[in-house]
């Protein structure tokens, strides 16, 4: 039963294949035994301390910490393992010496870094087949199938600082921390936390004391103590720079954004103007819609009208145009009837012209004397003849001449004759031509008069008409239709606009009272809110109360009662103890003694008394959870009653909203009463105008129309005179032609004659000359030349007369004809009928005329009234255009409520309203952008939850227009008391919480280093001390007062008492004090630029000591004191003592034994080596060392002696009885 007592010791440190003082691998495996104490002998440099240096690689130890590599020395782990076959294992005991408790720990090289370990633990003791295996020593992936195959659990590659977590149990700070805590529990050294082993084991190895070191494994243990780990030799201050600057900012913001409560209340009257204007805006588009309905209708009817017009045109022209072809062709055959008889009379009247100039009548009787004329020229020419027979020859010869002469003539002269045809046929064309342009003229004379008679008649009809229409308007005026419809529709307007006015109240006033119940609401829900924060409030601090009693503050009475290792203060001491003293930490509380049921020397039967709650663990962890289950559903109710105040928020919002449009509408319906009311006035004054002005119109147009009669009768008299001059000058004109004509062909006629009778004088100068030639040679003849040119000049006289007779005989003939035509009376018949038809082509185009006036009249008029309701519809079409351009400059604004636009309003006086409108509502938009934009601008200047609820609350604005901004950011304004203010508040209970904390945990480390002190001088009292060396005081002192910033955390002490004692502070409203402000930043001024305060804590403790040295009193405040104290042995005493007490310290009361390397221990006198070895062995160590020899007396202090040898061969001492023995019981075992 003795060898099952449960302990943790090093077993056996096995070299495997390692290195040597030859730099080449051992070839073997050679092992040391620690236990009971180990002289490990041999010559210098065989590798004695290198190898006694491997052993607090086994607490997990740097080797660079112990070796450093340079200055000549090569690297401790590429020296001790040269080959990846290399090994050290360490076999240790972790309970019981079964095998079953047996762990084994195996340090190699890396194979890509041979300066760097790695280390494996396997569940097991050493076994050789693990590295070895046919005489061939195994690498790591051997070894582990090796370890698979012999289903031994192994764990995978260490680090050193793995290990060093695993082996003594420390908490890790890796992503591996979970797996190594499991390995912990099965691989670890001692049943505890074993924190700064390592240091104190290295210590000993190395050969100069570091106060550093004992600083750091003070500092360990304290923190440990805390709870805070082992590791962390700094306090941080978690909160850092940003939460305070991020607070200051905020409460600078909050205080910023109250300042500006007055801006906020004028954005709020410019939102409510603008709302009252958009109302009126939006009534005017709804005027817009009214009047622009109104002007397409009009459109319409105008267009309508000149379709109608258009249509009655075409179908008036067609009629203009049968009528225009019938008169057409009645003038045509007028004319052409009149410029017949017309060519007939001239005719007539030129034949009897001719006749009357011919004297056709005196002709008549001389041609009747031919005959006789002619017997007379027959007996004068026999007479001739026979006078001229003589010279009959001569005779003949110049009458031959004579013929020949009047022949010549004759033919020019009949040349000539026909040369006055075409004079005379031309003559006759014109006249044809003139009598024919007469015949038209006359026409169209008579036409012009015949239409303009018409059209005075056709005129004149409708103004006899119309004097009976005026007439009867002027005894009896009435309005327009539309005048009489528009007074029913104002009155209908009125009274439907009473009505809206009616119904808007009504609104108005539901929505005044929805606003008084979502405002009641709101602020009830903002009780229920407050309520709930309070009730969170209150279950965080039970939670944390709950975690306090769970995982007490290290220092605190509870926290000193839950790491006592024995539960027994359950059962008696809880039972007694007032549970408001567990969270006091200046209670100084310690286990002393193992007391009975006594209580300062009082019995006491706890047995009777109940257990408290707070000492079941699985209470106080069912209280946690209960505590944070009450926090879950306080944090749920909090967001739930945020939730629905967010809600009742938005309906008092809605409400408001509702109640500022609702009164923004009946304002609006209020100020359009009266004007619909003067609309209805205007509609009846209208009437009346229309009526006054309908008989003064009819009145004026009266006279007018009689006027115009008249004006029509005196036209008819001038047009008769007009008409009668114009024929006259018609006639006159063509006279002048005809005589212009005939005057023409009888100039060329007259020319014609004068060249003819130039050929008769010429003749009668030939036959003159010829007679006078024939009568010198009749008178030479004898013959009676004076006779017969008497005869002669006789028969010429006859002859002309029968030829003058013969070439007026046709003109007798046809005069004759002419006579028994009728002659002159034929004449004047024809005159008449000339007159006659003339006067009828007249009068035909006098019709055509007056036709073509009248119809020009009408198409005057036509395009009159087409010019007329053209203009109007283009007016309208203007104006339909300007209005949907309004409509179109109105955007997002709807037309409400119904309009009461005058329909004769125009479109330019509704532009200039809606202009002026519109610039009320751009100067309130312009107003309440700048405001918002400064308010904004305030408020985001800097970062804050300020400007975060800003931001986030115009993010989620429902538009992003200029006025929902604003509108979101008056809603949000009103939420940076409830939101901010109170965060602000809220968060400075957190800060002033971490700041104290932070306070305490530097009061607690101060409180626990003065305890461990105390621990430590105890330690160092029951070391036993030896006889030259007495007294040995080690004192570990805090010292803080040099931190730059601890007055300033203890002004933050009473921000924190003050903070604590305000009561009844309403957080939605009111900020704290600029006096909290200002500790706050002068705090804050102390922390670093990494946003955090930090301070070591091994920098801020001292170290001094003292010890009776040969009775002389010495003290100590560096470690070259310490180390020249005295003798080299004396002061190597002092050293082991005092790291002894700090072994003590850190392992307790553990059954953990520890192996202890120290170098040259022959320095030691015996009486002193004996006391050390003694106190060392008392005090659970086992300690190696290396010398090179030992005296008996030395030797036989330690179980385990060894001689090491060249190239790592171990030499192991053993007593020759236990040689004798264990051959005995090996023939024993041999034997069947």
């Amino acid at each position: 039963m003795q060898g099952r007592a449960t302990k943790y010791q090093l077993c056996r440190m096995v070299l495997i294949n390692a290195g040597t003082n030859m730099h080449v691998p051992s070839g073997r495996i050679t092992a040391i035994d620690p236990r009971g104490g180990a002289a490990v002998l041999g010559d210098n440099g065989v590798g004695k301390t290198t190898t006694l240096r491997i052993l607090p690689l086994f607490f997990g130890h740097l080797p660079s910490q112990i070796v450093a590599a340079g200055h000549g020395q090569e690297a401790m782990v590429r020296f001790v393992l040269p080959t990846d076959a290399s090994a050290i294992a360490f076999e240790y005991q972790r309970g019981s010496d079964a095998e079953h408790d047996l762990r084994l720990a195996v340090i190699r090289r890396r194979a890509d870094d041979p300066d760097v370990p790695f280390y494996r633990l396997y569940r097991c003791g050493f076994r050789k087949e693990l590295f070895v295996d046919e005489g061939r020593f195994l690498s790591d992936d051997e070894t582990q199938l090796k370890a698979t195959e012999l289903n031994i659990p192994t764990t995978g590659k260490l680090t050193t600082s793995e290990y060093r977590s695993v082996i003594l149990r420390t908490p890790a700070v890796s992503k591996e921390r979970e797996k190594l805590r499991r390995f912990a529990i099965e691989w670890s050294f001692g049943p505890k936390q074993l924190d700064n082993l390592d240091r104190v084991v290295a210590a000993m190895v190395k050969k100069h004391i570091n106060f550093a070191d004992i600083v750091q494994v003070a500092v360990s243990l304290v923190q440990h103590d805390l709870g805070q780990g082992a590791e962390r030799a700094k306090l941080t201050f978690k909160q850092g720079k940003a939460p305070i600057e991020r607070w200051l900012r905020n409460r600078e913001a909050c205080a910023e954004a109250f300042r500006l409560a007055p801006e906020f209340a004028e954005l709020d009257d410019d939102l409510r103007d603008l709302r009252a204007a958009e109302a009126r805006y939006r009534a005017c588009r709804a005027d817009v819609a009214a009047l622009t309905m109104a002007r397409v209708q009009e459109a319409d009817g105008l267009k309508k009208t000149l379709e109608h017009l258009a249509a009655n045109r075409a179908v008036a022209l067609e009629a203009e145009g049968v009528k225009r072809t019938e008169l057409a062709r009645a003038a045509s055959a007028a004319a052409s009837e009149s410029a017949t008889a017309k060519a007939e009379f001239d005719e007539a009247h030129l034949q009897a012209r001719r006749f009357e100039t011919g004297r056709a009548a005196d002709w008549e009787k001389l041609v009747e004397e031919l005959p006789s004329l002619k017997a007379r020229v027959q007996t004068l020419e026999s007479q001739v003849g026979a006078a001229e027979a003589v010279q009959s020859e001569a005779t003949a010869k110049y009458a031959r001449l004579q013929e020949e002469a009047k022949t010549r003539t004759s033919e020019q002269c009949l040349a000539l004759e026909r040369t006055k045809g075409p004079h005379r046929e031309r003559l006759a064309e014109a006249l044809r031509q003139i009598a024919a342009a007469e015949t038209g003229a006359l026409t169209l004379c008579d036409e012009v008069a015949v239409a303009r008679r018409q059209e005075l008649d056709d005129q004149m009809e409708p103004l006899q008409g119309q004097r009976g229409t005026w007439e009867t308007r002027q005894s009896n005026p009435a309005a327009s239709d539309e005048a009489l419809r528009e007074v029913q529709e104002a009155e209908t307007r009125l009274e439907r606009h009473l009505g809206d006015v009616n119904q808007v109240q009504q609104v108005a006033g539901t929505a005044q009272t929805e606003l008084q119940a979502a405002s009641h609401a709101f602020e009830r829900q903002e009780a229920e809110l407050r309520k709930a924060r309070s009730d969170l409030a209150s279950a965080k601090a039970q939670h944390a109360e709950a975690l306090a009693r769970l995982n007490p503050p290290e220092g605190t009475f509870l926290a000193a009662l839950r790491a006592h290792p024995s539960d027994d203060w359950k059962r008696n001491l809880a039972k007694v103890v007032n549970p408001e003293l567990l969270s006091r930490d200046d209670l100084d509380v310690a286990a002393v003694e193992d007391a009975a049921n006594t209580l300062y020397g009082w019995r006491l039967n706890t047995g009777v008394i109940g257990a408290p709650d707070w000492a079941d663990d699985a209470l106080a962890r069912q209280s946690v959870e209960t505590a944070r289950a009450r926090v879950t559903t306080a944090e749920a109710r909090v967001a739930e009653q945020e939730a629905e105040l967010a809600k009742r928020g938005r309906n008092r919002d809605d409400a408001t909203l509702k109640v500022q449009t609702s009164q923004a509408r009946l304002a609006v319906l209020k100020n359009q009463t009266e004007e619909r009311r003067s609309q209805r006035d205007a509609a009846r004054q209208r009437v009346d105008t229309e009526k006054r002005n309908a008989r003064e119109r009819a009145a004026a147009e009266l006279a007018k129309v009689r006027t115009a009669i008249d004006e029509f009768k005196k036209q008819l008299k001038t047009l008769g005179v007009e008409h009668a001059t114009s024929r006259a000058a018609v006639r006159a004109a063509h006279d002048k032609q005809r005589v212009d004509a005939q005057r023409l062909c009888d100039e060329a006629v007259a020319a014609i004659d004068a060249q003819a009778a130039r050929l008769q004088q010429e003749l009668e100068a030939t036959l003159r000359s010829l007679a006078e030639q024939l009568n010198e040679h009749l008178n030479r003849a004898g013959v009676d030349v004076q006779r017969l040119d008497g005869l002669r000049t006789e028969v010429k006289g006859l002859r002309k007369g029968i030829r003058e007779r013969e070439d007026n005989q046709a003109l007798v003939e046809a005069w004759r004809v002419w006579l028994k035509a009728g002659g002159a009376t034929r004449v004047e018949t024809l005159k008449a009928a000339a007159a006659r038809s003339a006067e009828a082509s007249r009068v035909a185009a006098a019709k055509v005329t007056e036709f073509e006036q009248a119809a020009e009249k009408l198409g005057r008029e036509y395009n009159a009234t087409v010019a007329l309701h053209e203009r109007r519809l283009g007016d309208v079409a203007d104006e339909i255009k300007v209005l949907q351009e309004m409509d179109e400059s109105f955007g997002d604004y709807l037309a409400s409520g119904t309009s009461v636009i005058d329909p004769n309003t125009s479109a330019r006086d509704l532009r200039s309203k809606v202009r002026t409108v519109r610039t009320e509502i751009d100067k309130l938009e312009e107003a309440i952008n700048r405001r918002t934009s400064t308010l904004r601008q305030t408020l985001t200047a800097k970062n804050s939850l300020v400007k975060e609820l800003v931001d986030t609350s115009l993010e989620q604005a429902s538009g992003d227009g200029i006025i929902s901004r604003a509108t979101a950011l008056s809603i949000c304004y009103r939420q940076v008391g409830p939101q901010v203010a109170n965060d602000v508040n809220l968060t400075l209970r957190t800060l002033l919480a971490n700041i104290g904390a932070f306070q305490k945990a530097i009061q607690a480390f101060e409180r626990e280093v003065s305890a461990f002190n105390r621990r430590l001088q105890e330690g160092l009292t029951e070391v036993k001390c030896f006889e030259r060396v007495k007294d040995l005081r080690l004192d570990i002192v805090t010292n803080f007062e040099g931190l730059g910033f601890y007055k300033k955390l203890s002004r933050m002490e009473e921000v924190v008492r003050l903070h604590a004692s305000e009561v009844g502070k309403d957080y939605t409203r009111e900020l704290p004090p600029d006096e909290t402000a200002r500790a706050l930043g002068d705090f804050m001024s102390v922390i670093g630029a990494d946003g955090n305060v930090e301070v070591n804590l091994s920098q801020h403790i001292t170290l001094k000591g003292s010890v009776s040295d040969n009775g002389q009193h010495k003290e100590f405040k560096r470690a070259s004191e310490l180390e020249n104290i005295s003798s080299e042995g004396l002061t190597s005493l002092v050293l082991i003592t005092l790291m002894t007490a700090l072994l003590n310290t850190i392992r307790g009361t553990e059954p953990v034994h520890v192996p202890w390397v120290t170098d040259e221990v022959g320095k030691f006198d015996p009486k002193n080596f004996r006391a050390l070895m003694q106190m060392l062995r008392d005090n659970r160590i086992d300690v190696v060392t290396a010398s090179p020899e030992l005296g008996p007396a030395q030797q036989a202090m330690f179980a385990q002696r060894y001689l090491f040898e060249d190239r790592g061969r171990i030499r192991e001492y053993r007593p020759l009885e236990a040689l004798v023995a264990a051959a005995a019981t090996a023939a024993e075992e041999v034997q069947p």
